[in-house]
């Protein structure tokens, strides 16, 4: 039954492996809109040298990134045009994998609002009863790597199916093809199956499409962003850079006075000549302007932090972003509660988050990875034997955190007492000359690297004494 509304819950089984993408559909019998402007493509073998540039996009993508026996690929042809190319040729491959590239008219005035396809009856051998899986993708021509719609279904042999994907509205942009997968359960589904087949792009006008594709380009862009904000690529040589900026750039095209993308642009692109403007609230009369701003930052830290801990974070302390930035994200709350931004609610949040690294139940045996589980500390260091920053990430810095704002409790000083022992006696040593110096770049709560390259330090080693200086301070 179709559902409305609600929430979806993600468990992920594999710790630190968050979702890549999520997509929902509404399946139903239907067919595609008619009365629309459309073009039809019919499907043929790739020719061996190709003429259209949108085409060879798509096949020097294919060419770049698929082994010899996953390249098959099939070109659409337009009504009563030819193939674009010297000669066309069906190629064997042993995978049941077929790329189809869609050379579209490229017209500015509206925008995609789905594809048809038929599905020939095929000539296969069913592999799951009496059915024959195939899944179907269609791809973002601006990026392709991302798919507007990634769909499995099955099929009886013999038995033609026309499928309509309503995808999200595109404005798809000019001297590009759309690209489409087609892969099947068998390996008897070959590109000769398809010749013939067709394959129509139904739009809708420009105004009508807009509403989505901006939408969705600009959650592109902060999603990307997110990903990109720690190391922050900032040249083309770099596809991470690459991607974001041909996000930015189609939703600047479509909605130039967009002030949220435009300010995204100013923050990542190399070019600073565009900044947008920004009105700052006036201060109130008798107040200085720069106590004012003050508060007004704050504010909007308070808006972040609350966020995250009212809709973000789990029953177990995770915020999920994996533990160790988890912790990395926390180190700005202690300031910002002990400026008097919700300092119970603060709280509250890092003593439940402290219990992810200290307190959750774990079963002593972990069929799925075959292994024991460990605790995520061992005698007052991570367990794990990782660099010295992810060491001090792993934990530490929370219990530091709490060491700030949960002033003199036992809990974290003892905690603090059993890092700052192990510091002392394990991680440094003093040399011939009297000086105390980290041993090690790699370690953790049960081993060591002391040998070439590992036995120095760096300025991230010091980070590891955050605990024992808090301790220091408390005394």
């Amino acid at each position: 039954e179709p559902k409305q509304g609600g929430i979806i819950r993600f468990d992920n089984a594999l710790i630190e492996e968050p979702i890549g993408s999520f997509t929902v559909y509404n399946v139903e019998e239907g067919r595609a809109p008619q009365n629309r402007r459309s073009e039809t493509f019919t499907l043929a073998g790739a020719p061996s040298t190709l003429t259209n540039s949108a085409l060879q996009g798509v096949s020097n993508f294919v060419q770049g990134r698929y082994p010899a026996d996953e390249r098959a690929m099939m070109v659409g042809v337009p009504q009563g045009g030819t193939t674009p190319g010297t000669a066309a040729e069906l190629t064997a491959y042993t995978q049941p994998f077929i790329h189809i590239a869609i050379p579209y008219s490229g017209e500015t005035d509206s925008g995609l609002d789905g594809v048809e396809i038929e599905i020939p009856g095929l000539d296969v051998t069913p592999t799951h009863g009496e059915f024959f899986p195939l899944n179907l993708r269609i791809k973002d021509p601006l990026w392709l790597m991302r798919d507007l719609a990634d769909i499995s279904f099955s099929v009886k042999p013999g038995e033609a199916h026309t499928v309509y994907i309503d995808t999200r509205d595109r404005m798809l942009p000019e001297g590009r093809a759309l690209y489409l997968t087609l892969a099947g359960a068998g390996n008897d589904l070959t590109p000769e199956l398809l010749e013939g087949a067709r394959v129509r792009l139904i739009y809708k006008a420009k105004e009508e499409s807009l509403a989505e594709h901006i939408i969705d380009r600009f959650t592109q862009v902060r999603d990307l962003h997110a990903h990109n904000v720690e190391e922050n690529p900032r040249t083309p040589r770099l596809n991470s850079y690459n991607r974001v900026m041909a996000d930015l750039n189609d939703v600047l095209k479509h909605d130039p006075d967009h002030w949220l993308a435009r300010a995204y642009y100013y923050w990542i692109s190399t070019d600073k000549d565009d900044r947008p403007e920004y009105e700052i609230t006036p201060a109130p009369e008798g107040v200085p302007e720069w106590a004012h701003l003050q508060i007004e930052y704050l504010r909007h830290l308070e808006r972040i932090a609350m966020f995250f801990i009212d809709e973000r974070q789990i029953s177990n302390g995770e915020f999920g972003g994996g533990l160790s930035d988890d912790g990395d994200w926390t180190n700005f709350y202690p300031g910002m509660a002990l400026l008097g931004v919700n300092p119970d609610e603060i709280l509250e949040s890092l003593l439940l988050h402290m219990t992810s690294y200290y307190d959750q139940d774990r079963d002593p045996y972990d069929a799925a990875l075959k292994q024991r589980s460990l605790p995520l500390f061992t005698n007052g260091l991570a367990t794990i034997q990782t660099d010295e920053l992810h060491a001090y990430e792993d934990g530490i810095q929370v219990v530091a955190q709490l060491q700030l704002l949960d002033y003199g409790t036992p809990l974290h000083f003892n905690r603090s007492m059993e890092t700052s022992k192990r510091i002392l006696e394990d991680i440094t040593d003093v040399n011939p000359e009297g000086h105390r110096l980290f041993r090690s770049r790699n370690y953790g709560g049960t081993r060591i690297a002391t040998e070439d390259p590992w036995q120095w330090s760096v300025s991230s080693s010091y980070l590891m004494l955050h605990t024992s200086y808090l301790v220091a301070l408390y005394n």
